[in-house]
């Protein structure tokens, strides 16, 4: 209701925001009316509306509504994702919960309702979304759903928490027998995260032992290799998800025992703040390799002089028994996947394209944040004096598993970007190979395949006969396109789901306000100006400045490790960036509507994370 789009169509006049809001007014009175959705025809003479039609609109599938919702994903996914991501993130989100539900549910019952395993994500406009309608109608299996369901949205950062699915009944006794195992999978959480610990770091093994031998892969064995990572990453991503519900279930009823709502932020912080997490090691370690290839003067004045990736494998070669050099490959090994946008494939990483890992400590002034080690609550004891003191023992409880639980919760994200690490790595193999064949013309035109695409050309199915080239043309074209249309985060179908076909601009009017309010989500108070930032691309000096954006992502520690403050339009207690924040103690506030378009760069303002207050000064 704050924010209008409307698309200016060549030599079009241009609607000033009064002639919108008369238009919407007028719009939202015909709906009240007929009660029901019309398409409406009106146009403007002298600056004054006339309504020329009014109907309704009868093509639309009401008994098939479609939600889409982007409240999380879009932390994994922000911006324009290209087709190989968006068809892969369908490909790991279906196999994630067909594990997970399989354990639960059994075969056939999986087979019964794979309308909904197989649809748990989807792309439109060049972005990707959670089909939400489909998530409600899986939530609708698990005991006490309705409860799910509210705490599922308040830590995903859901907005509209209105609930739409498809009805799926199963029988009393199966919902008996799934009743006893989430809870057998809810015991078992933390000997299963302990598990998938080891099978990470042997799924690594295997494929470095890959990597590194002399053999040269076809690329039916890379696209096999890079599926059986899939594979087995789902299969452990399964389990992560039952730790997701285990964090979420503990951290609110930690809330809901604690019930001194002045006490609010402090107790927020408490159970999220939590030293030594494994995600976080990596803005501590950049630091140190800056400083260990400072110590030789000689060693760093050639390092600072690498351009290129190629210059730096030479100066890696040369340097390879020196142990200063060489904590920057263990830098690679550990953490060269964690960068801004790492859960898209064609996103450049540190591994990747380690010139970007060269400019990051030529740029590093070696200042690191000091990690916050004083909680405004300083124990579990002072915690319980908040609270009612009758569950003192069950709280006690609840804080212990609810901080494990998070901080399984980082380490298993941590896991997953180093298992799309994997899979990059073949991704860009098999697009070596092909660039030299002549299949495509440059590496990353591969990302403008379809997963499908791409194994179907590798097994010589039909679109051997469909050049890639002209498929990676077209695609191109229709992206130029999808960058002009807006990032909307909630999306309604009747029955179909289809992309917006558009050639013109898209055009953004909202009311300017002084004060914004948001969700507190790592507190402090900072005055400072504002960098609004639309593309990762563009960023250039953070230095001190206070972020806006939509979302972030799990890379975004580096880029909060040289801010002063956060403001985000998305974002939940228990996101990455959220926890992040408190650890290195930089003020934040998410869920702060339109803050992208009511602020601009350069704006001074004040963020009062205790509050959730932003005040433009």
């Amino acid at each position: 209701d704050d924010i209008y789009y409307f698309e200016k169509q060549e030599n079009a006049i241009e609607l000033s925001k009064n002639n919108i809001e008369e238009i919407v007014n007028n719009l939202k009175k015909i709906k009240k009316i007929y009660k029901k959705d019309m398409d409406i025809e009106w146009a403007l003479c002298n600056n004054e509306l006339y309504i020329l039609q009014a109907r309704p609109i009868t093509t639309l599938n009401y008994n098939d509504i479609i939600v889409l919702d982007n409240s999380n994903i879009v932390e994994n996914y922000p911006n324009i994702s290209l087709p190989l991501t968006q068809s892969s993130a369908k490909i790991l989100y279906s196999m994630t919960f067909t594990n997970i539900f399989k354990e639960l549910l059994g075969d056939n019952e999986i087979k019964k309702h794979s309308n909904i395993f197989d649809n748990v994500v989807e792309s439109v406009n060049g972005r990707v979304y959670y089909i939400i309608s489909n998530w409600y109608s899986f939530f609708q299996f698990l005991p006490f759903s309705k409860k799910i369901i509210r705490i599922w949205q308040d830590m995903l950062g859901v907005i509209d928490k209105k609930v739409i699915y498809r009805e799926n009944k199963i029988s009393i006794y199966l919902k008996f027998k799934l009743f006893f195992k989430a809870i057998t999978l809810l015991f078992k959480n933390n000997k299963n995260m302990k598990y998938i610990e080891k099978e990470y770091a042997f799924l690594k093994k295997k494929h470095n032992e890959k990597m590194i031998s002399k053999k040269i892969y076809t690329n039916k064995e890379l696209l096999d290799s890079m599926y059986n990572v899939i594979v087995e990453g789902c299969k452990l991503g399964a389990l992560a998800l039952v730790n997701d519900m285990y964090a979420f279930i503990f951290t609110s009823l930690v809330k809901k025992l604690s019930k001194n709502k002045e006490y609010e932020n402090e107790i927020n912080e408490y159970i999220s703040n939590i030293s030594n997490l494994e995600s976080m090691k990596l803005v501590s370690k950049i630091n140190e390799v800056t400083k260990n290839i400072q110590l030789d003067e000689k060693i760093y004045s050639e390092f600072i002089n690498i351009n290129t990736n190629d210059e730096f494998f030479i100066f890696m070669e040369k340097y390879k028994d020196n142990s200063n050099v060489k904590s920057i490959e263990q830098y690679i090994n550990l953490y060269g996947d964690r960068v801004l946008e790492e859960l898209k494939w064609e996103t450049k990483t540190y591994r990747t394209d380690p010139i970007l890992l060269v400019q990051k400590i030529k740029n590093n002034d070696g200042i690191e944040k000091t990690l916050k080690t004083n909680k405004s609550i300083n124990s579990k004891e002072e915690l319980i004096t908040l609270s009612n003191i009758r569950y003192k023992f069950f709280l006690k409880w609840c804080i212990k598993n609810a901080i494990k639980g998070i901080a399984q919760r980082e380490m298993a994200r941590l896991n997953r970007t180093r298992t799309f690490g994997m899979v990059r790595e073949y991704i860009l193999q098999i697009s070596e190979n092909f660039v030299k064949k002549g299949i495509i013309n440059h590496k990353e035109d591969i990302f403008y395949l379809t997963y499908k695409e791409l194994e179907d050309y590798i097994n010589n199915q039909n679109i051997q006969n469909i050049g890639l080239k002209e498929i990676i043309i077209k695609r191109k074209e229709e992206y130029k396109d999808f960058e002009k249309i807006p990032a909307y985060s909630r999306i309604v179908f009747a029955g179909k789901i289809s992309d917006k076909k558009i050639h013109s601009d898209t055009l953004v009017n909202y009311e300017k306000s002084d004060i914004l309010l948001g969700t507190p989500v790592s507190s402090g108070s900072v005055i400072g100006e504002c960098l609004i930032i639309e593309d990762i691309k563009d960023i250039k000096n953070i230095k001190n400045k206070i972020l806006i954006t939509k979302t972030t992502d799990p890379g975004w520690a580096f880029l909060l490790n040289d801010a002063i403050g956060l403001i985000s339009e998305r974002g939940s207690l228990l996101s990455h960036t959220a926890i992040i924040s408190r650890e290195l103690g930089v003020p934040a506030v998410v869920n702060v509507k339109n803050a992208t378009s009511i602020l601009k760069n350069g704006d001074k303002i004040k963020i009062d994370a205790n509050k959730g207050e932003v005040e433009v000064l």
